[in-house]
């Protein structure tokens, strides 16, 4: 919904409910035609002109009306009609409609603070004879502070003046006279629905729900070029500052644009361009690591890539495309030209052991320095209904919200990272849809209202579904065949079969990559020597003992390793053949070991034991 169909939902349904709840983006700025800023009940005010008493309401300031210079009007209009309801006509006659308490001393200067008599002297304004007083606009303004989901008694008064406010209608309201024009409306504002009891609004056809959505992209426009004077921003040749951040700022609401504008006055001036002053309102730098990227880097990101990936080749050319797509700024286009979107999507799906999380980690080193940048969720802990609440944060009202969720906590902190999703087909359908909206949009509001930006990273599912029909004496083809089959219907078919939710394999479109197990000889003895590698370095750090170990041996271990359990089984023959035997042996010369610095020797011994042998 745009911000002119919000607004024409409001004025067309204002004419015959008699009370909508606004929600959403309700604590934004709307312009003025003035070139100033009003916030949503003073926008009230102005779209809807037909209400001649307009009066808003909350906990601190009690009743007010339409500004300073007709606050007194306005103020004994409002106290003209409540006396009018009190004392009545001949048309209530036979209507027992008096409100509150009779010795309700409010005057035209107090400034009904207090819920019972502001809701009481509202209701009486409400379900007054329209005929004889002009129809009133009253709003209640953060509703969230007073209405809660759970009320004491005194709440529960509250809102049954409300409910009584809104759904009593005199006669006179009801008649045909009555068709032609609003007989008062009530406005309640909120930022989030949840907030409020559903008893206010729930089976009554005399309140609408409105949603207020963040500005679209004229309006953005629109609210930067008023504000075009006040930008400093280093132009851009070809690009129009206002237009780029326009483009750029989807998602973002009329407040953060103006912190944007001041952002660039009170920090760098114009030495930053649209973009930059962006990012550094976004995540509090005006580089990033995908900036910093440079040809030369990339050129070598197949090779750097391989070092830690072996014998997937076809994988690490996907991944390398991925991040060559968002260096250059091309990530999503086919979509959309705003860059808000993760820069890479990738769903890796193969047997267990072959370096489907080894990729993951290695992309975090190569674009971010550093691999603790891939954050990990195993999957199989959010297979329960309300899992997606451990990942976003509890809404509103509940235990914990205030805390947050573990995966908008994890990118608010660490904005630039690979995000890896492990065994991605163990989660609930109901977490998916939270990365449904991470895919289309790029962002997550968390239960704490606060939005966490995920334009910076990458995604990264994995998956072994479909391993165990398929077997390492396939050939290649065969096994990609049948991966893909387990992927599709797991996502195609319908329960208890499949998750149902082709829309979430769609997103993933051709970015499904599909590992192998590792067969080449040469290939698992490269691992071998990589994971022994680590072996050597733990050794010299914590013993000073120098590891060497014989070729025959190496090429031994390797063949004792399992090919379905891929790199993990050749860690677990490390484990078995070596790391235990060698535990031991350790122990037992420790006093030799600890009085100087030792080499220590392994090689096959008789009947396939390790043999160790210690010397200076």
């Amino acid at each position: 919904m745009s911000d002119m169909e919000w607004e024409k939902q409001v004025q067309r349904e204002s004419g015959y409910r008699r009370c909508i709840v606004l929600h959403g983006n309700v604590r934004d700025l709307w312009p003025d035609s003035k070139g100033g800023f009003n916030r949503l009940s003073q926008h009230l005010y102005n779209i809807l002109p037909e209400f001649t008493i307009k009066g808003t309401w909350d906990s601190v300031d009690g009743l007010t009306f339409e500004d300073d210079e007709k606050e007194k009007e306005q103020r004994k209009l409002f106290e003209d009609a409540k006396s009018h309801a009190e004392f009545g006509d001949d048309s209530n006659k036979g209507e027992d409609y008096k409100m509150g308490d009779e010795n309700n001393t409010s005057t035209p200067q107090s400034k009904y603070a207090e819920p019972d008599d502001a809701f009481s002297a509202l209701r009486q304004v409400l379900t007054s004879n329209f005929e004889q007083v002009k129809p009133p606009l009253f709003i209640i303004d953060w509703s969230e502070h007073l209405l809660a989901k759970e009320q004491v008694s005194e709440e529960r008064l509250q809102l049954a003046i409300l409910a009584k406010a809104i759904g009593e209608q005199r006669r006179a309201q009801l008649s045909e006279t009555a068709l032609n024009k609003s007989t008062g409306l009530l406005v309640i504002i909120t930022p989030t629905i949840g907030a409020l009891p559903d008893k206010i609004y729930a089976h009554d056809s005399r309140i609408k729900l409105i949603s207020v959505p963040n500005p679209d992209l004229e309006s953005r426009r629109s609210f930067l070029k008023r504000m075009k004077g006040e930008l400093m921003s280093r132009a851009e040749e070809g690009v129009d500052s206002v237009e780029l951040l326009a483009e750029m700022t989807d998602g973002l609401n009329n407040v953060d644009l103006r912190n944007i504008v001041a952002l660039s006055r009170q920090q760098y001036g114009d030495d930053l361009s649209a973009g930059e002053l962006l990012h550094l309102y976004k995540f509090g730098n005006p580089d990033s690591p995908w900036m910093q990227l440079n040809e030369e880097r990339i050129n070598e990101a197949g090779k750097l890539l391989r070092k830690r990936v072996k014998g997937q080749d076809e994988a690490v050319d996907h991944a390398v495309t991925m991040i060559v797509r968002a260096y250059l700024g091309l990530a999503g286009i086919q979509h959309s030209k705003r860059a808000a979107k993760p820069k890479g999507t990738l769903f890796f799906v193969g047997p267990t052991g072959v370096g489907k999380t080894e990729l993951a980690k290695a992309i975090a080193e190569f674009v971010f320095g550093d691999e603790s940048n891939c954050i990990r969720f195993d999957m199989s802990e959010f297979s329960q209904e309300h899992a997606d609440q451990r990942l976003i944060g509890a809404p509103p009202g509940y235990v914990g919200h205030e805390d947050g969720g573990q995966l908008t906590n994890a990118v608010s902190e660490k904005p630039f990272s690979v995000l890896l999703f492990d065994e991605i087909e163990k989660a609930h359908s109901r977490v998916l849809d939270k990365f449904l909206q991470i895919l289309e949009d790029g962002r997550l509001t968390d239960g704490r209202g606060q939005t966490v930006q995920f334009s910076e990273t990458v995604i990264i599912f994995t998956s072994n579904i479909g391993a165990s029909n398929v077997s390492p004496s396939q050939d290649r083809e065969k096994v990609v065949t049948g991966f893909m089959s387990a992927v599709n219907n797991h996502f195609n078919k319908s329960p208890p079969e499949g998750l149902g939710r082709p829309e979430l394999l769609n997103r993933f479109g051709d970015n499904i990559v599909v590992f192998d197990f590792i067969h080449d000889p040469g290939v698992r003895l490269a691992i071998m020597d990589s994971k022994l590698a680590g072996v050597r370095e733990s050794l010299a750090e914590k013993f000073d003992l120098t590891l060497t170990i014989d070729d025959e041996y190496t090429r031994s271990l390797v063949t004792k390793g399992n090919i379905g359990h891929g790199g993990r089984g050749l860690i677990n023959v490390i484990e078995r053949e070596l790391i235990n035997p060698m535990s031991l042996f350790i122990f037992d010369n420790l006093h030799f070991i600890r009085a100087k610095p030792c080499t220590i020797t392994v090689k096959e011994g008789e009947g396939g034991k390790t043999d160790f042998s210690l010397s200076d």
